[in-house]
């Protein structure tokens, strides 16, 4: 089998990092043509979680970039606006390159697109804001005001829509309700309702924000749509005692971190971005007792603090030594460390697509119902929106930590 060292080097006994950057993407790593650097690791596991977030952060740094052509086109508007604009060149008849001598060379076709935008306060055809442009802007407001989870999935709506159109980008003015249309009705045959309905939200969300700076024009071709699903949402199943054997034994075979996270992952029900989206600072000592502090998840409610069963302390703790509180605690990619563990899990285990790393959270809302655990302490430690009254939902501060150490211990024994 080929072993998978994509973008790495081996230097010595120490892997590198050594990727070509994509001639679209040169001007915004001053040109070079390649990047290089160490991983500090001799693991070649390490080393492929390390090299994926790097790759991650490569692509995302990309997308959430204007192309090298709308970033010049852009700048040359802002500067002609800044020199006079509209007024200098009607009145004193002045040419791009008469305004701007030291960025525009004669004949320079996107210098005299951007002069006519400026003249006439029309966007521009060639160069008008793209798709990707306006989840930039979108993506910029936002930021801190939405959830990590709200951002990652307009990123991937538009990367969904893209992808179907084999486009890398497009302009907001070429896309059209017929082609939503057509868009919805391929999403329609893969997923259920709510799925489709979300896709199509997002980029409508997208897509409003541009027209509202003045990106975009006339009305928005996600409005007005049927968004009907035709596959219904299967629920993910728990594994049996015997795969649980299966998976326990390949987590003993793994790295500490890899093997912490599945531990992780079936005695505390945490989704995997959950887990992975730790630090080092959110280990916290309370009363006696260590516990996680989930920060940012799927939804609001999913902020919440849950304790760590007595087995797993020692673990917890051993990669906290000597580490600043920023570190990612697990030091693991969400996305590589998922599919991992689903190539392993479809191997060994099940190739049912309705187990997966997301039925450890399953196993583990039955385990608190068998082990007497309420409802609502349930809710506490799962995430989920807890308390629907004033009373609770809004005045309540939630359980004391020891409360739900001693609702988790309950569980433990049905895991």
């Amino acid at each position: 089998m080929k072993t998978d060292t994509k973008h790495l080097k081996l230097r010595g006994n120490v892997w590198w990092y050594h990727r070509n950057v994509p001639t679209k993407a040169r001007h915004l790593f001053e040109g070079k043509a390649t990047l290089s650097e160490s991983l500090g690791t001799g693991d070649i596991r390490e080393a492929r979680a390390k090299r994926d977030i790097l790759n991650g952060r490569l692509e995302e740094r990309i997308q959430s970039t204007p192309s090298a052509d709308r970033y010049r086109f852009n700048e040359l508007v802002r500067e002609l606006t800044l020199v006079g604009g509209k007024q200098a060149a009607t009145e004193h008849g002045l040419s791009p390159e008469e305004m701007l001598p030291h960025l525009v060379k004669e004949d320079d076709a996107m210098a005299w697109e951007a002069w006519h935008q400026v003249v006439s306060n029309k966007q521009a055809a060639s160069f008008g804001c793209t798709l990707r442009d306006a989840l930039r802007l979108w993506k910029e407001k936002n930021s801190g005001r939405k959830t990590r989870d709200t951002l990652t999935k307009s990123a991937q709506a538009v990367d969904k829509y893209l992808s179907w159109l084999h486009l890398r980008d497009i302009q907001l003015r070429d896309i059209n309700k017929r082609q939503v249309h057509d868009f919805i009705s391929y999403l329609s045959k893969q997923y259920a309702d709510t799925s489709v309905s979300g896709f199509v939200s997002r980029l409508r969300s997208v897509w409003k924000y541009a027209s509202s700076l003045g990106e975009a024009e006339g009305e928005c071709p996600f409005d007005g749509h049927e968004t009907k699903g035709r596959v219904a949402k299967e629920k993910k199943q728990p594994f049996s005692a015997e795969q649980m054997e299966t998976i326990r034994a390949y987590a003993n075979t793994q790295t500490p971190s890899m093997r912490l996270l599945i531990l992780l992952g079936i005695y505390t029900g945490c989704r995997i971005s959950e887990l992975c989206n730790l630090k080092v600072g959110s280990v916290i000592h309370d009363e006696g007792i260590v516990a996680l502090s989930i920060d940012r998840g799927k939804t609001s409610a999913a902020t919440r603090t849950i304790p760590v069963a007595n087995h797993l302390v020692e673990g917890v703790l051993a990669l906290t030594d000597s580490r600043s509180p920023e570190e990612p605690l697990l030091g693991l990619d969400g996305k590589s460390a998922s599919r991992e563990f689903s190539r392993f899990k479809t191997a060994e285990v099940s190739e049912s697509p309705t187990q997966c790393f997301h039925s450890f959270r399953v196993m583990f809302s039955t385990a608190l119902q068998r082990g007497g655990v309420s409802e609502y302490e349930a809710a506490a430690l799962l995430g989920h929106a807890r308390g629907t009254t004033m009373t609770y939902g809004y005045y309540s501060k939630g359980y004391l930590l020891p409360q739900l150490k001693s609702a988790l211990e309950r569980a433990v024994p049905y895991l």
